[in-house]
């Protein structure tokens, strides 16, 4: 019998709790927002977070000269603050209060979890790269079961005249208590030579994952928060949005378990082009096939391909790590910052185009997006071969 790794089973155990619990009231936040007719202000608060989470992560140099512990408390209290905030959707100002608590709370977090994952993955003998593209995996099925557990509870809070708040302010209680999660991970954010963090422009690695990054975060950000509303467009019950929505995780985590073959994995950058110029085209016929049955058709092929633009980011930025000049809290640093910039754009722009001008303008637009962002990615691809 197989020995377990008991630092890597109460990481993937830890991480995969919060994203059970993140992915519940991601799902229970937007359908609320459409139900109040606030979804604009939804939009305003993702792209608050994720600004808010880049002036974090550019600012993590300093935070690090705090004790870990204080850190990470002051991150989950944030992040909670959130969760409550979001109960107010007609207030704007609340709306991008907790956008603000969320960017913070979420990246001290999200750092929290990627320097462990990296940690882990650099003591174990099996493969490096099968950790790291492991962890979407975990997201992905997180993410399936809680938007199903999402999609009973909001049936179930209506059946029984529960409110949609309370539900909510749960949910952010339970966040809360993940602090007391047992902390014999590897995970310390400390120094004795504290790093201030400077933004690395001359370094050309650098300067590729960081474009690479915020074009990623941008493609991701403009459908993936907004597939439950996108479906809430046409169609009109909650419990059958929450079942498409389950279905189009259980689509995602297929694409994750498909990418993370080898035949992806060899060359991260080459495979994220090609799928970002399909997607493209296959959005931008969105103008000729402007049907609910094509709608669908998009979602779906958005679902099964979209977690891999996260495991072939990461498993790229961990290839680049071998590059013994490059330091491991420089790279994280660069990327989650430049993604979180890009996280920033898409969201506000989809929510404002989906309530005011429809689904048609939003995929024809993104597809028009991707494909550039598949040319960037060639482009960037090719010069890396001929500096070889």
């Amino acid at each position: 019998m197989k020995k377990i790794n008991w630092p890597i089973f109460n990481f993937f155990s830890f991480f995969f709790v919060f994203y059970l619990i993140m992915s519940v009231a991601a799902f229970i936040q937007v359908i609320y927002f459409q139900q109040q007719h606030a979804l604009l202000n939804f939009g305003y608060a993702t792209g608050i977070m994720a600004i808010a989470g880049a002036i974090t992560q550019a600012m993590f140099g300093y935070l690090r000269r705090l004790a870990s512990q204080l850190i990470i408390l002051s991150g989950f209290i944030c992040y909670c603050m959130a969760f409550y905030l979001r109960i107010f959707p007609t207030s704007m100002i609340l709306s991008i209060l907790s956008g603000i608590f969320a960017g913070y709370g979420a990246t001290v977090i999200i750092v929290y979890i990627r320097l462990n994952l990296m940690q882990l993955a650099e003591n174990q003998t099996q493969s490096g790269e099968s950790i790291i593209s492991r962890r979407y995996t975990v997201v992905q099925i997180a993410t399936l079961i809680g938007t199903a557990i999402a999609g009973m509870l909001m049936s179930q809070a209506t059946r029984h005249g529960i409110s949609i708040p309370a539900v909510m302010i749960t949910l952010a209680i339970m966040m809360g208590l993940l602090v007391f999660w047992p902390k014999n991970m590897a995970i310390d954010f400390s120094s004795k030579a504290p790093t201030k963090f400077t933004w690395p422009l001359k370094n050309t690695t650098y300067l590729f994952v960081a474009i690479t990054s915020v074009l990623l975060g941008a493609l991701l950000s403009t459908f993936a928060p907004l597939i439950p509303a996108m479906l809430g467009v046409f169609i009109a019950k909650v419990s059958l949005v929450s079942q498409l929505t389950t279905i189009s995780s259980l689509l995602t985590l297929i694409g994750s378990l498909i990418i993370s073959k080898q035949l992806f994995m060899k060359q991260p950058l080459k495979s994220m082009y090609l799928m970002a110029c399909c997607t493209g085209v296959l959005a931008a016929a969105t103008y000729v096939f402007n049907v609910p049955g094509y709608w669908l058709f998009i979602l779906a092929w958005f679902s099964l391909w979209s977690g891999m633009y996260i495991q072939l980011k990461e498993v790229y930025e961990f290839n680049l790590l071998k590059n013994k000049t490059l330091r491991k809290v420089d790279l994280i640093a660069v990327s989650q910052t430049a993604f979180l910039v890009g996280d920033s754009i898409g969201t506000p722009i989809a929510s404002v185009l989906l309530q005011d001008f429809g689904l048609t303008l939003v995929f024809c637009s993104y597809g028009a997006f991707s494909i550039i962002v598949s040319v960037v990615l060639w482009r960037m691809w090719r010069f890396k071969i001929k500096s070889r």
